[in-house]
Order: C-alpha cells, then sequence, then structure tokens
C-alpha cells in the first residue's frame, strides 16, 4: 500500500487530482517527491515535514505535487 498525504492535492498535465506518495524501493524508498514545474518524471526527495514546510513558503501554483 502507497503512503499517499491526502490533504495535499496537486493535478498533474492531464488535470487529475493527485497526491504525494512515498517511495517504497530504491533511492524512493522513504521519501516523497515534488516538482515545481508539473514534471512528473524528475524525482526530487523530500521528507513529508520539509514538504509541508515547503507548502508554507510558496505561492501556488509555483509547487506542483507529482503524479
Amino acid at each position: 500500500m502507497l503512503g499517499l498525504i491526502y490533504d495535499i492535492v496537486g493535478y498533474n498535465d492531464a488535470g487529475q487530482k493527485c497526491h504525494p506518495f512515498k517511495g517504497k524501493q530504491g533511492t524512493k524508498k522513504g521519501f516523497y517527491s515534488y516538482t515545481l514545474l508539473n514534471d512528473n518524471k524528475t524525482f526530487k526527495p523530500i521528507t513529508e515535514t520539509e514538504l509541508r514546510k515547503k507548502l508554507k513558503t510558496v505561492t501556488l501554483p509555483e509547487l506542483a505535487v507529482s503524479a
């Protein structure tokens, strides 16, 4: 089962709602991914605490969650 953060909502390029998910293996294990450019191919590791802090310091739509 994926670890999702349901109270953080993003939209991918297709306009579909998505939530940050925690990686389960490899370099993604234990981290969430985010993007500033709606790029769902580049992985930027971040903890849940760091992601929540980042959300408080940037203006939307500057921050988009990877799908």
